[in-house]
């Protein structure tokens, strides 16, 4: 699985609901150590060096999850990696009596969890995998931690503060091509691709920019539940950085690290997770808060745009069907 230190990761998003703090969760993490005899999965530090990740027949070395104090947009979170034991099918025909470890290699889900703002018993945790099977070991094990001190904590696949309808994209979308400028410091730079979803939920990128005269796009609009993801380019003088990113409706977001840039940062790792930051904790919320309060988008701006929307694939389809007409009263009636 992706890792936060990864080439490429989806960052996805729980509330975590329950009477604990961070540093109970990490006291419970440290009790939980990935067990090798066993194939159990447990936490560690998100270090790589000597990680082990998908090495077989092997345990991570014992490390620690971390609290970081707050800084600036960023609040005091704790970061951690959970390791679990992956059975490989190609490690058992090769050995097929090898033991049950012989035939598992190591893999690991990194996680950040924070406070919710106003909110003293709740903690959204972000992960870096969109895998099923994976995610409902990692969230019991969450849920277990904050068992620990508090038996009726739950988790709640509901996004947590990443969460966001489809009517933000669009907003975004329309802001992109109308005032670039959020605020003094976030510009955006680029809407370089959107997706468009039909109602079995497949996925069509309308790639090359944003043309607001592209069929697909149109019917995306017209039927706004269906748009997404989107693609965006921001640039933030305040965090001297661009950063790319993929976004999707209801709490997900992919850094493209190939087109984020930080000048005064080097390293691929220390980029990907600063940018996860940065994106998490200031730019998605400077861009949540700055739609929320668009009253104009409320009132009138919103169906103003899904009107025209329709209203286009209305006359585009009306000239079609004019045109079949025109032809066929032009063909010889057998």
């Amino acid at each position: 699985m992706p890792t936060f230190t990864s080439s490429r990761y989806t960052v996805s998003a729980v509330t975590v609901s329950g009477s604990t703090t961070l540093a109970q969760l990490v006291e419970a993490m440290k009790k939980q150590r990935p067990d090798h005899a066993t194939l159990t999965g447990g936490w560690a530090s998100i270090a790589d060096a000597g990680s082990n990740i998908r090495v077989p027949n092997i345990a991570p070395p014992q490390s620690d999850p971390e609290i970081r104090d707050s800084e600036a947009h960023w609040p005091q979170r704790v970061i951690a990696r959970y390791y679990y034991f992956r059975k490989d099918p190609g490690l058992v025909r090769a050995n097929p009596t090898g033991t049950a470890q012989e035939h598992h290699v190591l893999d690991a889900v990194d996680v950040m969890i924070n406070a919710l703002p106003g909110r003293h018993d709740a903690f959204q945790a972000m992960f870096a995998s969109s895998n099923g099977a994976i995610l409902n070991g990692l969230l019991r094990s969450l849920r277990d931690l904050a068992r620990a001190d508090d038996e009726t904590a739950s988790i709640s696949r509901d996004g947590a503060d990443l969460a966001f309808s489809a009517d933000l994209i669009l907003w975004l979308l329309v802001r992109a091509r109308d005032a670039r400028e959020l605020d003094g410091y976030t510009t955006i730079a680029d809407v370089l691709a959107t997706g468009a979803r039909d109602n079995v939920r497949r996925t069509t990128m309308l790639s090359d920019g944003v043309d607001f005269d592209r069929p697909a796009f149109l019917v995306a609009v017209a039927e706004i539940e269906q748009l997404g993801p989107v693609r965006v380019e921001l640039r933030d003088e305040e965090l001297n950085a661009k950063i790319t990113a993929d976004v999707y409706p209801h709490g997900a977001f992919s850094i493209r690290k190939r087109e984020t840039h930080y000048p005064d940062i080097v390293d691929d790792a220390e980029t990907r997770i600063e940018s996860l930051q940065d994106f998490a904790f200031g730019l998605l919320p400077k861009i949540k808060d700055i739609y929320t309060g668009d009253s104009e988008w409320v009132s009138f701006k919103r169906a103003k745009e899904i009107r025209e929307a329709a209203a286009a694939l209305i006359a585009r389809y009306e000239e079609q069907i004019a045109a079949l007409d025109a032809a066929g009263s032009d063909s010889p009636i057998e």
